[in-house]
């Protein structure tokens, strides 16, 4: 797993070793720094990923936990409580996103879904991808733009889905077909809303225009 902060240095998941490691904008190595406490056996799982929130924030999915485990500098769980409430509001968190106002998203992979929860971790909603979209979606990665809309990059459907702050699917984006496939697996919006889209058959980009369409 992979993410740029502020300094547009590259942080990258190291799960072998439970840590993290820090490249800077040329491709040198800067630094590694080993998660800490229960965030270590988390971040060694095959299925642990991380996010960067919008204030710097780095932010662990722990798959044998159940939740979405805010870290501090040193690598630490920064608090003790759970964010995901109830206990059984979600069964395996595979991805996440996370808004300017602490508001998130999480993917759950046991159930095919999605969770919006608020920033003091209530849950708002689940959207349930069987019956929203047309086919079952297999979800590879997530990313919010300026305006709230969620992009979720569905691999086996080669498409990008578009969901409005509200739940509701305001687009779809297909990438590819049967005989030119282009499976998305993973995606990153720049500052004007360009969508950037990483296939897992070629080594190519494509460049999506953004979506504007969100609810007040």
């Amino acid at each position: 797993d992979i993410a740029v902060d502020r300094n547009q240095s590259l942080l990258v998941l190291d799960r072998g070793r439970g840590s993290i490691l820090a490249f800077d904008r040329a491709g040198r190595f800067l630094a590694a720094r080993p998660f800490q406490g229960s965030a270590e056996a988390e971040a060694r799982g095959a299925d642990a990923r991380f996010v960067l929130d919008p204030f710097g924030t780095l932010w662990l999915l722990g798959s044998r936990a159940r939740d979405l485990i805010p870290l501090d500098d040193r690598l630490l769980p920064a608090r003790a409580t759970r964010f995901l409430s109830p206990e059984d509001s979600i069964g395996e968190p595979r991805l996440a996103a996370i808004q300017p106002g602490g508001e998130s998203w999480v993917y759950d992979g046991a159930r095919q879904a999605l969770l919006r929860f608020a920033a003091s971790g209530r849950l708002r909603f689940r959207i349930h991808l069987g019956s929203a979209v047309s086919e079952v979606a297999s979800l590879s990665d997530l990313a919010l733009d300026a305006d709230g809309l969620l992009y979720a990059a569905d691999q086996r459907g080669q498409r990008i889905l578009v969901f409005d702050t509200d739940g509701s699917l305001v687009a779809t984006r297909v990438l590819g077909g049967e005989r030119n496939r282009f499976s998305p697996v993973a995606l990153a919006i720049g500052p004007g809303g360009q969508v950037a889209v990483a296939g897992a058959e070629r080594a190519e980009i494509q460049v999506l225009a953004p979506v504007r369409e969100a609810k007040p």
